[in-house]
C-alpha cells in the first residue's frame, strides 16, 4: 500500500524538543516480507519515504504499533508516533489513510493481510509526463500513477472509460484523451473523477466522439469537469449544440471546430472571458448578438465555417460606410478592434453587422439599415429544422439540469419539469409531422423562458420556490371560479423578493406597450404589485422584482423603479431601439398606468382578516406567537445541555433524542425570537398549564415559570380568513384558535404542527408560520445510557399528550 502525501518526521532527543521542519512530498508506504521459505509468516513495516531518504531508512517494523491520532484523518492529516520519532501526515488521501487503519487493526488482531508489492523510485517525485501509446502499456502505468504528476496524455484508442484512478494525480495540470471515446461505457459514478482534479487547466478531447453520446451523459460530462480549467479542446466531437460550459468561469480558450454546429449563443460570450475561439469546420449559418458581449477575445478562427453572404452590391456598400469609422493603432485588443478585423477578414459576416458593432456606429446607419429587405429576418435562423432540433435539444437538456443538487431545496422542480415535458412533447409532434413545421409554432414555444428561468435561479439569494402559485378563495364566493392564483417564476429571499422573467427582446416589450396589450410590463407589474399586498410575507407585502433577459428600453426601467420595483437587466436608449412619439414619452413620464389604489389596499387587508385597531398596527415583523409544541421545545430537558444524551421507554421520545442529538431545534427559534415581543394566546397558555401540570419535571417547571414571565397573554381572537376554514381531521377548534390568533394579531406562529398549516393552505389560507422539529417534554421519562428497554410490546398512550401539538 503507498500513499502520496506530505509528510514531516520529528525526532525527540534527550533534553531537547524536536526541531520543526517544513513538510516535504513524500510516500507512506505499508509493506510485508516473508520470514519463512513457506511463506506462511510475515513481518510488516511502515515506512516514510522522502525523496532523500535511502531504501531502508525510515522504516519502522511492526510490532511495536504506533500511537496513533486520527482526529483530523477526514482531513488528509493524521500523525504516528514510533518511539522518539513523530511522523506527521498531511495533503493524504483520506479514504486511503481510513484503508490503511483498517489494515494496520487487522495486522494488530494477527491477521494475514495481502499487500500489493509497490515500489518508490526518485523519478515518482519529480513532476513528470506520461505519454501512453497503447492499452498494454496503460495498463501497467495507471497503477503507479504519481500524485506530482502534471502532464497526462493517451494516445488514440488506448481507453473506453473514465479511470478512478486519475484521481490520484492530485497536481495534474494537462490533459490529452483525443481520439479516446472515455462516455462509451462510462456511468453516472464515474463523472465526479475530473471534479476532483481541482489543479487541471487544460483538456484536451478531441475526436472522443462526445457527440454521439445521449444527451443526459454529455450533461452530466459537461457539469463533472475540472473546476478551474482555462483551455478546452471539443474539436470533432460531432456536437450539434455548444455545450453548457458557462459555470467554468476561467475558461479563457475553446474549440469547437469541427462538428456540426450551426448556431452559436450569445451566452458563451456573456458567461465566459474568452480570448481565443475556434469555430472552424462547422456549418453555421447564424452569429447571434456574438461579439456584441465580450472585450477580451483576442483570437477567433473562423476557417471553413459556412455563413451566408449578403449580395457583393450591398457589401460593398456597407463597407464603403464602415471603413471610415473603423481605424485603429491599439491592436486587436479592443472591442472595436475585433469588429474591424472581423468584417475586413469575413465580409461575409456583414449580415449580423449590427450585432458586432458599437451602439453609436449602429444609430448612425440606422435609416440605411431600414432600406434593406434581408433585414427583416435578422436574428432568426432559415433553417427550421435545425431551430426544432435545438429547441428539443434545449429541453432534454433543462430536464436533466433542474434535478442537479444544487437545486434539491427548490420548490416547483417538479411542475418546472411537467412544463418541460409538455413542451417536448409539443415540439415532437411537429417533428413526427402531426403538426406543420412552421416558424409561428417554433416561436410561441415556452423553452427560453422556462430556460431563462432556471439559469436565474443562482442569480438570487435564498431561492425557495420556481413556478410558484399562490391561490386563495375569495371569502364572498366558496366556488373554484372565484380563486385567486397567481404564478411567481422565481420566489427568493425566503420569500421577502418574487421575480417575474421577461424574456422577450426590448423592442418587443416596449411594441407591446404601444400597441395596447393587455399583457404588457406594466400591466404585469400591476398583477404583481396588486397579488403581493393578498399573499404578504410575515405581513408585509414581497418585494418585487423585474429581470430583463434580453434588456429593456431606459424610460420603462425608470417608470417601474419609480413604483419601488426592483430592475435588473440591460438598460437601452430608448431612440435606439424604435421612433417613440412624444405623446408615448409623456406617458412613460407618468405612474398612471402601474399605480396601486390605496382603496384596494385596505379591501386586501380586509378580505385577509388582520384588520387592527390600536398600536398593534405597529409591531409588523416584531411579534411571534408561540403554539404549545413551541413552548415545550423551550423548555424540554431533551433540548438543553445533555439531556438528549439519555434512554427513553418511549418510543416517541426515543426518536427525538437521536434528532435532537443530530439537529438541535432550540438555536433556530431562539434566533427567530430575537428582539422579538413574545405572545400566546389564551387557548394555547390553558393547554401548556395544563400538560405541565402532569407530565413536567421539576426543572422544566422552573424554565416555564421563567418563560411565562416574559410571555404576553392574549385573548382568543380568530381572524375572518382563519374562520372560514372547514373543520377536518387536521384542522380543530383550539388548532384554529391558536393560528387565527397569530393571524389577528400579525405574529408569526413558531409551530411543530405542520400538517394544520399544510391543510389551510390546501383550502386557501396561508398562515405565517415557522415550522420547526418536535420536542417532548422528557425530563421525568429520562434513562441512563445504559438502561436496556423491556421485551415485548410497547404501550401506544404515550403520544396522548403530544398528538395535537
Amino acid at each position: 500500500m503507498r500513499i502520496p502525501c506530505e509528510a514531516v518526521l520529528m525526532v525527540s532527543l534527550a533534553g531537547r524538543p524536536p526541531k520543526r521542519k517544513r513538510p516535504t512530498k513524500a510516500f507512506l508506504v505499508l509493506s510485508r516480507r516473508a520470514t519463512r521459505e513457506d511463506g506462511r509468516s510475515h513481518d510488516y513495516f511502515i515506512q516514510v519515504r522522502l525523496p532523500t531518504s535511502k531504501s531502508e531508512e525510515n522504516k519502522f517494523k511492526l510490532p511495536p504499533f504506533p500511537e496513533i491520532m486520527s482526529r483530523s484523518i477526514h482531513e488528509g492529516k493524521i500523525s504516528f508516533v514510533f518511539g522518539n520519532t513523530t511522523v506527521l501526515i498531511s495533503q493524504a488521501d483520506s479514504k486511503l489513510l481510513t484503508r490503511l487503519l483498517e489494515t494496520l487493526g487487522k495486522i494488530r488482531r494477527g491477521e494475514t493481510v495481502e499487500l500489493d508489492s509497490l515500489t518508490v523510485s526518485s523519478n515518482d517525485f519529480k513532476p513528470s509526463r506520461i505519454e501512453v501509446r497503447e492499452t498494454s502499456e496503460y495498463l501497467a502505468k495507471r497503477k503507479g500513477f504519481s500524485p506530482f504528476l502534471e502532464t497526462l496524455t493517451i494516445q488514440p484508442g488506448c481507453i473506453n472509460q473514465i479511470d478512478h484512478q486519475w484521481q490520484m494525480c492530485k497536481k495534474l495540470k494537462v490533459i490529452n484523451f483525443s481520439g479516446n471515446p472515455i462516455l462509451e461505457r462510462a456511468k453516472s459514478s464515474d463523472f465526479g473523477v475530473f471534479r476532483n482534479l481541482e489543479h487541471v487547466a487544460s483538456i484536451c478531447l478531441a475526436d472522443c466522439d462526445i457527440g454521439n453520446s445521449p444527451i443526459e451523459k454529455q450533461t452530466l460530462f459537461f457539469n463533472s469537469l475540472p473546476p478551474n480549467i482555462s483551455f478546452i479542446d471539443l474539436s470533432g466531437n460531432n456536437l450539434k449544440i455548444v455545450p453548457n460550459l458557462y459555470k467554468y468561469r476561467h475558461v479563457n480558450g475553446l474549440s469547437i471546430a469541427n462538428n456540426r454546429i450551426k448556431v452559436l449563443p450569445g451566452r458563451l460570450f456573456k458567461c465566459l472571458e474568452l480570448r481565443t475561439l475556434d469555430i472552424g469546420k462547422n456549418p453555421i449559418s447564424y452569429l447571434p448578438n456574438v461579439f456584441h458581449f465580450t472585450t477580451s477575445l483576442q483570437k477567433i478562427d473562423t476557417s471553413e465555417t459556412f455563413i451566408e453572404r449578403v449580395h457583393e452590391k450591398e457589401e460593398m456598400r456597407i463597407l464603403s460606410r464602415f471603413n471610415l469609422r473603423f481605424i485603429h493603432t491599439d491592436g486587436v485588443d479592443t472591442l472595436k478592434a475585433i469588429a474591424a478585423n472581423v468584417i475586413h477578414k469575413h465580409s461575409n459576416l456583414m449580415r449580423i453587422a449590427p450585432h458586432v458593432l458599437p451602439r453609436t456606429l449602429i444609430q448612425e446607419t440606422l435609416d440605411f439599415y431600414d432600406d434593406l429587405s434581408w433585414l427583416s429576418a435578422l436574428g432568426m435562423t432559415d433553417d427550421l429544422s435545425l431551430l426544432l432540433q435545438q429547441r428539443i435539444e434545449e429541453c432534454e437538456r433543462l430536464k436533466v439540469e433542474i434535478f442537479e443538487a444544487k437545486f434539491s431545496n427548490v420548490e416547483g422542480v417538479f411542475k418546472m419539469r411537467n412544463r418541460l415535458d409538455a413542451e417536448l412533447r409539443f415540439l415532437r409532434t411537429i417533428e413526427d409531422g402531426v403538426k406543420p413545421l412552421e416558424r409561428k409554432y417554433l416561436d410561441t414555444t415556452n423553452v427560453t423562458h422556462l430556460s431563462n428561468i432556471i439559469h436565474s435561479i443562482e442569480k438570487f439569494e435564498d431561492v425557495i420556490g420556481i413556478l410558484h402559485t399562490f391561490a386563495i378563495r375569495n371569502v364572498s364566493h366558496y366556488s373554484d371560479e372565484h380563486t385567486l392564483k397567481h404564478t411567481v417564476d422565481i420566489v427568493a429571499n425566503n420569500g421577502q423578493k418574487w421575480v417575474k422573467i421577461v424574456s422577450r427582446s426590448a423592442r418587443g416589450i416596449l411594441m407591446d406597450w404601444m400597441t395596447g396589450c393587455s399583457r404588457n410590463v406594466f400591466n404585469q407589474a400591476k398583477d404583481y404589485i396588486r397579488m403581493s399586498h393578498k399573499f404578504k410575507y410575515n405581513f408585509a407585502p414581497p418585494k418585487i422584482c423585474v429581470y430583463f433577459c434580453a434588456g429593456v428600453a431606459d424610460k420603462m426601467a425608470e417608470k417601474l423603479k419609480r413604483k419601488n420595483i426592483e430592475v435588473i437587466g440591460n438598460l437601452i436608449e430608448i431612440d435606439t431601439i424604435t421612433k417613440v412619439p412624444d405623446d408615448f414619452l409623456e406617458m412613460l413620464e407618468e405612474d398612471s398606468e402601474i399605480e396601486y389604489s390605496s382603496n384596494e389596499s385596505d379591501d386586501d387587508d380586509e378580505e385577509s382578516g388582520v384588520t387592527l385597531s390600536g398600536n398593534m398596527m405597529d409591531t409588523k415583523g416584531k411579534v411571534v406567537n408561540l403554539d404549545v409544541s413551541a413552548v415545550f421545545v423551550l423548555i424540554s430537558n431533551m433540548t438543553h445541555g445533555g439531556g438528549a444524551n439519555h434512554r427513553f421507554a418511549s418510543p416517541l421520545l426515543e426518536m427525538q433524542a437521536v434528532q435532537e442529538r443530530e439537529k438541535p431545534a432550540k438555536p433556530a427559534l431562539e434566533r427567530i425570537m430575537k428582539d422579538k415581543q413574545l405572545l400566546i394566546c389564551q387557548t394555547a397558555y390553558d393547554a401548556v398549564v395544563k400538560i405541565m401540570s402532569t407530565v413536567s419535571g421539576p426543572t422544566e417547571m422552573e424554565r416555564w415559570k421563567e418563560l411565562e414571565k416574559k410571555l404576553k397573554i392574549v385573548p382568543d381572537r380568530i381572524s375572518d380568513r382563519a374562520s372560514n376554514l372547514a373543520m377536518s381531521d387536521r384542522i380543530k377548534e383550539r388548532n384554529l384558535k391558536i393560528f387565527g390568533s397569530g393571524d389577528y394579531y400579525q405574529a408569526v406562529t413558531l409551530t411543530a404542527n405542520k400538517h394544520f398549516v399544510s391543510s389551510a393552505y390546501h383550502q386557501g389560507v396561508a398562515f405565517n408560520a415557522f415550522i420547526h422539529e418536535s420536542r417532548a417534554l422528557s425530563e421525568q421519562k429520562e434513562r441512563h445510557l445504559d438502561w436496556v428497554p423491556p421485551q415485548g410490546p410497547r404501550p401506544t398512550h404515550a403520544r396522548r399528550y403530544y398528538e395535537d401539538y
